[in-house]
């Protein structure tokens, strides 16, 4: 009866989440081809892209002229009296073109920005996919763990006939079994978690089945010492944009302040008098400045200004120490792997336990020990290789510089 249990529960754990899933509808996508195909589908590129047509449509505004104008005048007292006019108000020059530089600073701080952004969300799908790929190299050694169970399960019957097994001993065989469906469910848990989180950022939808082909090994990666990386976090788009844009609310400020006398109007038409008299209208519109001379507007621009060159300060020390940090946790992560070294092959293993367990090189307590200790490392093994991989993708999204190639498939 207890064969058929654990054989009943191995066989719902392997079923779940597997079944009705055609290999000819999966959507297979390695490693290398994250960037094209979000590219091409991930709302939050389609939302970065929005943000600079955006500013590029403000600044069309921003320095647009304004449109003519036409009157029609017609007085009557005495004599008739008609007048057409055409009139257009103009910025005066030297403000026009110093607004047009300043936009174009602009535009250059959003490019930037742009440029950060995408680099941010490329390293959150790298981390995301790493992630699901070693939760699935986890769940698939749980299952090789789980597929012994039922053996150990034929020597501890077989074994009891001869006087060999205790009730404890099947007692420890069951909590082992617990252990390893506590296990899976966690490891199913957080992927389900971490395939939500990807999915929306790649534009993948929910029913759509999903093969990640690129393999994650455990690959040694050459980082240079965190001075090394100074010039890249002065490059930084996040840094530059910031800048930028505090040379744009300057300018801006710069324009406001040239805005002594804000417009010109001019205007000119064509004027009839009764009798047949007939001539030209030309004038001329100034704004005066006797309320509104631009102070306030300028004042406003250079408190921005001062807003984002504190930001980018604050940005730059925080990419510099949070460089420092990937870079010593990189190096720390490297040296714990490099002793582990690659894990064998999930069966392989569970194979060399059961043999060792069937032949009496180790005993039942010796074998459920090792069960437990291999599911807790894991657990361990596959979080530090994820934890080495976010911080490789972080430090390749602040400083631009490619750190690992993961190219390699199945």
């Amino acid at each position: 009866m207890l064969q058929k249990a654990w054989w009943a529960a191995l066989y719902l754990c392997l079923w779940t989440g597997t079944s009705g899933v055609s290999w000819a509808d999966t959507l297979t996508i390695p490693f290398t081809k994250l960037e094209d195909y979000a590219e091409r589908e991930s709302a939050q590129a389609v939302i970065l892209d929005r943000q600079l047509k955006l500013i590029s449509a403000e600044r069309d505004e921003a320095l647009q002229w304004s449109n003519p104008e036409i009157a029609f005048d017609r007085e009557d007292v005495g004599l008739a009296e008609n007048q057409f006019t055409l009139g257009k108000t103009f910025e005066v020059p030297w403000a026009y073109w110093r607004n047009r530089a300043s936009w174009r600073t602009r535009v250059d701080a959003a490019n930037s920005a742009h440029e950060s952004g995408t680099r941010q969300l490329l390293a959150n799908l790298k981390t995301d996919y790493v992630r699901l790929r070693l939760l699935d190299d986890q769940l698939d050694r749980l299952s090789h763990l789980e597929a012994i169970i039922p053996d150990v399960s034929r020597v501890i019957a077989s074994r009891r006939t001869e006087g060999h097994i205790s009730g404890i001993d099947e007692q420890l065989v069951r909590m082992v079994l617990v252990t390893l469906h506590t296990a899976r469910q966690q490891a199913l848990r957080t992927r389900g978690e971490v395939d939500a989180e990807w999915r929306a950022l790649m534009g993948i939808e929910p029913e759509t089945p999903v093969r990640l082909s690129t393999p994650i090994p455990f690959r040694t990666v050459a980082v240079e010492s965190s001075s090394s990386y100074a010039a890249a976090v002065e490059s930084n788009p996040g840094y530059q944009s910031r800048r930028l844009q505090s040379g744009f609310y300057r300018s801006q400020a710069g324009v406001a302040k040239g805005r002594f006398i804000p417009s010109v109007g001019l205007y000119g038409g064509y004027k009839e008098i009764e009798l047949n008299e007939t001539g030209y209208v030309l004038g001329v519109s100034l704004t005066l400045p006797l309320f509104n001379r631009s102070g306030a507007q300028a004042r406003q621009h250079e408190i921005r200004a001062e807003l984002a060159n504190r930001e980018a300060d604050a940005f730059r020390i925080q990419a510099t120490m949070r460089v420092d940090g990937l870079v010593k946790s990189i190096n720390a992560s490297q040296a714990a792997m490099s002793s582990i070294g690659e894990l064998p092959e999930g069966s392989d293993l569970t194979s060399a336990l059961l043999q060792s367990y069937e032949e009496g090189w180790i005993s039942l307590h010796e074998l459920l020990n090792a069960i437990q200790v291999t599911v807790t490392g894991l657990t361990d093994y596959h979080e530090q290789l994820a934890a080495l991989y976010a911080d490789v993708f972080e430090l390749e999204a602040i400083t631009g510089q490619s750190v690992i190639e993961l190219s390699s498939e199945e």
